[in-house]
């Protein structure tokens, strides 16, 4: 038993030796073969590239044989260019010798005469139509300036509008800043009139539906200040409303005196309006204040 192991291992040790010397010999016959290939492949390289070169140089000299041949066609043209502007030459000195033996004829020279003062006075009357068409230019680019500094008025006026914004935006906050002051004092003098009150005040009775108030409904601080902001709100809406209809009348104005570009001064105008959101000023008497509101108008 012990002898059939040892003859088992003997025969598998002998059959790996012989798969290994197997995948031996077949990688060194792969690796030939890989040889051989990229042998055979270097040789085509190199024979397309002996090919490719030979190429070059046939093309090469068919483009030197192209160009020589080129070269000498030019310089035959050139010749025969030459030849045909002095045959003109010839021809055109006999045609004024030709020229002047015809002007020698007096019937020919009176209907060339005619003819000539006929090609003057379409000239003339040619001339007459450029001058209207340079005055018909001349008003409309006057009309398109006049246009233009119609514009430019617009957006100066824009800017100002802009800057009354602006203005409108600094009265608005300190209209806030002056409520808030108002509110601040309205509530300091009536907790220094709680202070100053006798401790036993008489009981005030309120009809049916009113509240109970143990203070007065109004303050000395509250009127003042709503009478004093509601003119300077209905004052800057004039103003808004002035602007808005001085922008009106430069439209209307621009379109009149340019009636054929219209739809341009229209353009123009919108691209050099922007929307502008000035600030308009709302008398609403919450505890004796102005709220100041936001609209937006667009300038179309």
């Amino acid at each position: 038993m012990v002898q059939s192991k040892k003859e088992l291992a003997a025969k598998d040790v002998s059959i790996q030796k012989a798969r290994n010397e197997l995948s031996t010999s077949g990688a060194e016959q792969r690796l030939k073969h890989l040889q051989e290939e990229l042998k055979c492949q270097r040789q085509n390289t190199e024979s397309s590239r002996l090919q490719h070169q030979q190429r070059s140089k046939e093309l090469e000299k068919q483009h030197q044989r192209d160009l020589t041949e080129l070269q000498k066609e030019r310089q035959s043209l050139e010749k025969q260019h030459q030849q045909e502007v002095n045959k003109l030459n010839q021809e055109l000195q006999q045609a004024r010798t030709l020229h002047h033996t015809l002007q020698a004829q007096a019937d020919k020279k009176q209907a060339l005469d005619k003819e000539l003062d006929t090609l003057k006075g379409k000239l003339k009357w040619t001339e007459g139509q450029l001058q209207e068409s340079q005055k018909k230019e001349a008003q409309t680019q006057a009309k398109l300036m006049e246009a233009l500094c119609e514009a430019e008025g617009v957006a100066v006026s824009l800017e100002q509008s802009r800057k009354r914004e602006r203005a409108l935006e600094e009265e608005g906050r300190r209209l806030a800043e002056e409520r808030a002051d108002a509110l601040r004092l309205l509530k300091e003098l009536q907790e220094e009139k709680a202070v100053q009150a006798p401790p036993h005040q008489p009981v005030q009775f309120c009809p049916a539906g009113q509240s109970f108030s143990p203070h007065p409904s109004y303050s000395p601080h509250s009127g003042p200040p709503t009478h004093i902001k509601r003119p300077r709100a209905a004052t800057l809406a004039e103003q808004k409303r002035e602007e808005d209809l001085d922008l009106e009348k430069r439209r209307a104005e621009i379109a009149a005196s340019y009636p054929r570009t219209e739809s341009q001064a229209k353009a123009e105008m919108q691209n050099t309006s922007l929307t502008a959101s000035p600030l308009t000023l709302s008398p609403f008497t919450g505890g004796g204040d102005t709220v100041v509101r936001r609209t937006t108008v667009e300038m179309k």
